[in-house]
Parts: structure tokens; C-alpha cells; sequence
């Protein structure tokens, strides 16, 4: 009679001494993304869903061992136990980092939000998804189903080296890539000064050539300020009463206010917020009825009458 084959359940992480899960998603805000936007995704959802799986979320800016940041990364990137990949935003540099991550056929959890279009055929790939108006049971089932997309690709991995989104699989490759021994030379003082001034100059062609971004305030948060605007101008207009200067001076601030809600109106329409375009036009209209309070009225003609 045949030994039935038993087969031995995936290790679980030690919630004492979490390992970590290497989070790839952009650093930055890209074009089309409101201030931080990313940075909450991060800290409201992936976060407490690796956590929840119990791993250890880690992304390349919190990588600081030592000067050679790159090489960290990349270590960091390649040793991970598990990563978290955000496709939404077409990153070049998450491209980068998840082609080396499949490259060394280790597991990856990919994630976009809702509605992203698809850079490439995904067809034979898993992810998960969540929703970018991170209302509050939303995001908790987001969470949830991020965990476990973890937990579910860590134990594949684990039962018999069963890849899930590996490509190296899926495309039925002789083995993954593999890293040389460079320990050696990484401790070598004369690479380290070389590698370090490399990355001095790469940084300074980068300052020479791209002009300094001053980064955009939060839609919402300007459009309460262009708010508490409007009706200190309500208040100054009703404070002038007679006073002709007064009514002149809150008359051309109407205008200039006109020209800041075209401003505002155009961010909108990038962003495709609907509820700012509401606004916009509410403040729009109420600007407009202002400066039409304040427009001078007609002078009475001469009393052509003789005593």
C-alpha cells in the first residue's frame, strides 16, 4: 500500500520578529495625484494589511543602512520575503523594481486602484485592488483583501516553491537570475568613494537640468481658503457702504478673485474632481453677484431746469 504523502503547512510569521515586506510604489506625488496622495494609500492601507498579514511594511525611502543607498534598496528589494507592488500610477521606477524582483523569481503581491488601465497583459497575474475615495469601510475591506493576497502568495511560495505571479514560471524559464558573491568588493573603500561620487553627480545633473518644483497645496485645502476669502469679501463690501473707494477696491479684488477660480477651475478639471468644480462655480456665482453690487451706478443727468 502506497505512504500517503503528507504535506507540511507553510511557517508563519513571528509576530514577535516580523519579516519585511518590500513595498514598490512611487515616492513622489505623479501628475494627476493630489498632495500626499500616495503617502496616505501607504499609511491607511498597506500598512495595517501587511501588518494584518503579519509582516513588516518597508518602502526603498526607509531603506538608511548605510551611504550607498542604491545598493541597500536593491538588497533590500531582492531579499524580502514578500513585496507589495502599486501598478496605478505607471511608475518607471516601480517597472524597474518589479522586473527585478521577477527576475529573481521571488514573490510579489501586486496591487493597482480601481480603474487603473493596464500597462501590460496581466491576464495570467493576480492583484488586488483598491478604491482611491478611501471612505472608511472601504478601506477595511481594501486591507483585508490585500492580506490576504499576502498570506495566500507567501504560503504558494512556500508549498513546493508554487509561484504565484511569477513569471519565471508562467514562461516556463530554466531558473531565475542570480547574484555573485560582492561582498568583497562592497567593503572595498576605493568602490565606496567611487560609487559615492558617482551619486554626488548623477544628483547634481539632475538639479542642473530640471527646474525646481514648488509643490502644489491640496486642492480641497485650497479651495476652503478661496472660501473663507469670499466672504470676508461679502463682509468688507457690506462694512463700505458709502465709502465709493472702499467699493472700488472690493470691486477690482472681485476681479482678481475671477482670475484665481479660472486657476482652480483648471486643477479641477486634471484631477477630474467633480465635487471642486461645484464649488469653483458656487464661489464663481457669488463673485459675480458681488462684483455686480459693487459695479458704479448710473449718474442722474444734469437738472436742466432754470429757477
Amino acid at each position: 500500500m502506497a505512504a500517503k504523502t503528507v504535506r507540511s503547512s507553510p511557517p508563519k510569521p513571528d509576530p514577535s520578529n516580523p519579516s519585511d515586506c518590500f513595498v514598490m510604489m512611487p515616492i513622489s506625488d505623479p501628475e494627476g495625484y493630489p498632495t500626499g496622495h500616495f503617502a496616505r494609500v501607504f499609511e491607511d492601507i498597506f500598512v495595517p494589511a501587511i501588518e494584518r498579514a503579519g509582516f513588516k511594511p518597508i518602502r526603498a525611502d526607509q531603506v538608511r543602512a548605510t551611504n550607498l543607498i542604491h545598493l541597500d534598496v536593491l538588497q533590500k528589494l531582492i531579499d524580502a520575503p514578500i513585496a507589495l507592488c502599486d501598478l496605478s500610477a505607471h511608475n518607471p521606477n516601480v517597472m524597474f523594481e518589479l522586473g527585478l524582483r521577477q527576475a529573481f523569481d521571488k514573490p510579489v503581491v501586486l496591487v493597482q486602484e480601481s480603474g487603473t488601465r493596464q500597462i501590460f497583459d496581466i491576464a495570467p497575474l493576480r492583484y488586488a485592488e483598491y478604491r482611491r475615495g478611501r471612505v472608511y469601510h472601504e478601506v477595511l475591506e481594501d486591507q483585508k483583501a490585500i492580506a490576504e493576497a499576502i498570506t495566500e502568495t507567501v504560503a504558494a511560495h512556500n508549498d513546493n516553491n508554487i509561484g504565484v505571479n511569477s513569471l519565471v514560471k508562467i514562461l516556463s524559464l530554466t531558473r531565475p537570475a542570480s547574484l555573485p558573491d560582492l561582498q568583497e568588493s562592497v567593503q572595498d573603500p576605493g568602490l565606496q568613494l567611487i560609487r559615492a561620487e558617482l551619486n554626488e553627480l548623477r544628483l547634481e545633473l539632475r538639479r542642473a537640468v530640471r527646474p525646481i518644483e514648488v509643490p502644489e497645496r491640496d486642492l480641497a485645502e485650497e479651495l476652503s481658503i478661496w472660501t473663507r476669502r469670499v466672504r470676508r469679501l461679502y463682509d468688507q463690501h457690506q462694512e463700505a457702504k458709502d465709502d465709493a473707494s472702499l467699493v472700488a477696491r472690493v470691486r477690482a479684488t472681485c476681479s482678481a478673485f475671477a482670475h484665481e477660480l479660472n486657476r482652480l477651475e483648471r486643477r479641477a478639471v486634471r484631477f477630474r474632481d467633480a465635487e471642486a468644480l461645484s464649488r469653483i462655480n458656487h464661489m464663481r456665482d457669488e463673485v459675480g453677484h458681488l462684483a455686480t453690487l459693487c459695479a458704479p451706478s448710473a449718474e442722474p443727468p444734469p437738472d436742466s431746469g432754470k429757477d
